[in-house]
This record gives structure tokens, C-alpha cells and sequence, in this order.
């Protein structure tokens, strides 16, 4: 049984590195641990929790998903009134990562067992994450089984901008061989 409620966190993440013209069941938030990046990535689209959405790195908007993540974020980024105003994700997980090749979720019928001391380190450490108020010296405390997870480009996307310039820049090539030119980045011929 989970000790808290808060299991793993990924903090300002960028939506453009999300791959959004897709259904649900075959999105991709993917992450890899901040102890371990090298390690295998884990798929968070499913994830329940908390989320803050972010317009340079200014909060906006706080939202919870139930279900699952990908699709509360992906209806902001596509189709309700909040369509173009932002441009980073934080996200508060109450799932866990499980471990393996391919990492998926914990279920999603957790209880917990919490003091209120540990609750109000959650809550506290939450709304640092969320809002970064400058005057806070400290990132929070959640404590040591919490994992905090960085964020890794959908591949269905391509180079990053940051990719190209340093192809350009390393190797003298402006696209990868066989690769044409698109609105955002390239894709294979």
C-alpha cells in the first residue's frame, strides 16, 4: 500500500515535445527517471493526478485527471478555450512506475496510509512544484519514494529544433540523408 499520495512527479515539462494527433490509446508521455537517465523510459499517459499548466514558465491553470493525463492535456492543447496559451506541463503522479524493459503504471485503485505530517509535506511540496515561489528555499518534501522524472521528445516528432542546429552545426548537414523539410522539422521520404 502506498505511504502518499503523491508517487512520482514530472516537473515543467514541454508540450512541444509531445506528439498530439493521436488517440489516447496510443499516446505517448514518456519519462525516464532523474536517478537512472539512461535507464528504460516509462510511458505516463495514463497517469492520475494533478497537473499545472504553464505560459513562460507562469502558472495558468491547475486541473486533476482521473483517467488519464494524455487526454486532459491533450483536450487543453487542442479543442477547449485554453488552445495556444501554454506551453509547459507539470504533473503530480499517484501511480507508480513499475519497473522492467518496458515500465508501465501501478493500478489505479491505491489506498493510503499518510500522518498528517507526511500529507501536509505533500501538500506543501506540491504547490512548490506547482508555483515555484521565489522565497522558497527548498523544492518541498515528498520524501525519498518519490520519483521525479524527466521528460523524453516523442520520437514521432523528430529532431528538436536544438537536434537540427547541431547536426548543422557537428556535421556540416542541414537534414538527415533521405529526409524532407516540413512545417516542424523534417520526416523520412
Amino acid at each position: 500500500m502506498p505511504t502518499a499520495p503523491v508517487l512520482c512527479i514530472g516537473a515543467q515539462w514541454r508540450a512541444s515535445d509531445v506528439y498530439w494527433k493521436v488517440a489516447a490509446q496510443n499516446a505517448e508521455l514518456r519519462g525516464v527517471s532523474t536517478k537512472n537517465v539512461t535507464g528504460a523510459s516509462v510511458n505516463f499517459a495514463t497517469q492520475t493526478g494533478i497537473y499545472i499548466l504553464y505560459a513562460d514558465f507562469k502558472p495558468i491553470y491547475v486541473g486533476q485527471a482521473n483517467a488519464t493525463l494524455f487526454a486532459r492535456l491533450q483536450h487543453h492543447y487542442r479543442k477547449d478555450d485554453l488552445v495556444g496559451r501554454w506551453d509547459t506541463f507539470t504533473w503530480l503522479g499517484m501511480r507508480k512506475a513499475l519497473s522492467g524493459d518496458d515500465p508501465g503504471l501501478s493500478t489505479n485503485a491505491s489506498n493510503f496510509s499518510i500522518s498528517r505530517k507526511q500529507l501536509l509535506d505533500h501538500l506543501e511540496a506540491a504547490m512548490i512544484h506547482a508555483f515555484e515561489p521565489p522565497m522558497n528555499g527548498q523544492e518541498g518534501r515528498f520524501g525519498e519514494t518519490v520519483l521525479r522524472y524527466q521528460q523524453v521528445r516523442d520520437s514521432r516528432l523528430g529532431p528538436s529544433d536544438r537536434e537540427l542546429m547541431e547536426s548543422i552545426a557537428v556535421k556540416g548537414e542541414f537534414l538527415p540523408d533521405g529526409s524532407k523539410p516540413t512545417k516542424r522539422g523534417w520526416r523520412e521520404a
